[in-house]
């Protein structure tokens, strides 16, 4: 039999859904063999939950801020479409052989992110930036398909200085 899949979700923050420059990173301080390592910051969803409701939850619990969130950054070399939801087409990003993680576009709208639990350190990076922090493994991906998203949308839109 094989195991059942658990579901993660994680926020891409940017600075702005409209016109994205910037997301926010967050460092790891657990466990052990992930801490140094930064990530987008979510968590586990829990039994019943949406994956939405499960990405407000942990936001708040880990950076004591609301959000605002966007589209979905689904994986473009998934296996499989996730079903059973609004979004079939979406796919899954790998972590394990027993997670997967879903990734949302979101913004800040109420509260300045803090630092609690499993991270140390926050940073606002940019595509052109972000390879200079070591990222994990599994969001190496993401990071590829979440610039190329924010290259779009900065495209439909004027620049505002």
């Amino acid at each position: 039999m094989a195991p059942t899949m658990r579901h993660v979700v994680a926020a891409a923050i940017v600075d702005d859904l409209t016109f994205p420059r910037r997301v926010l990173a967050a460092r790891r301080t657990s466990p052990e063999a992930l801490a140094g390592q930064w990530e987008f910051p979510g968590g586990k969803v829990e039994p019943g939950e949406s994956l939405r409701d499960a990405l407000g939850r942990e936001i708040r619990e880990e950076l004591g801020v609301s959000l605002a969130l966007g589209t979905e950054i689904g994986n473009p070399a998934g296996p499989e479409a996730i079903t059973g939801s609004r979004s079939d087409s979406i796919r899954a990003w790998p972590i394990s052989s027993r997670l997967d993680l879903r990734l949302f576009t979101a913004e800040l709208r109420e509260g300045e992110p803090t630092t609690a639990g499993v991270h140390d350190e926050l940073r606002w990076v940019s595509p052109d930036d972000w390879h200079e922090i070591p990222w994990l493994g599994p969001d190496l991906p993401m990071l590829v398909e979440l610039a190329e998203w924010m290259r779009v949308v900065r495209s439909r839109q004027p620049e505002i200085s």
